[in-house]
């Protein structure tokens, strides 16, 4: 398997997993748990950090993986069609 297709599994497993978990958190915080002056349930702080991190870097890493799968794919038809027109 190609790196690129890991890449891309990869990215759209976080992509995936953010909106989990912000449906979980959605479904778990919406009360307003956090009221100013009192501590934070600790999920509610592990969500807010992790559900932006898992979405950044698993956009980011689908995007780039995939571009760089168009650019590949570009390359080799633009290789192998110069070949076809030289014979």
């Amino acid at each position: 398997m190609r790196s690129s297709v890991l890449a891309l599994l990869l990215g759209l497993g976080l992509v995936i997993t953010s909106v989990v978990v912000w449906g979980y958190s959605v479904d778990h915080y919406s009360n307003n748990d956090c009221q100013p002056g009192e501590p934070c349930p600790t999920g509610d702080r592990v969500i807010r950090v992790a559900n932006p991190v898992f979405f950044f870097l698993g956009s980011t890493l689908f995007l780039v993986a995939f571009g760089r799968s168009l650019w590949h794919d570009f390359r080799v038809r633009r290789r192998t069609g110069s070949r076809a027109a030289k014979r």
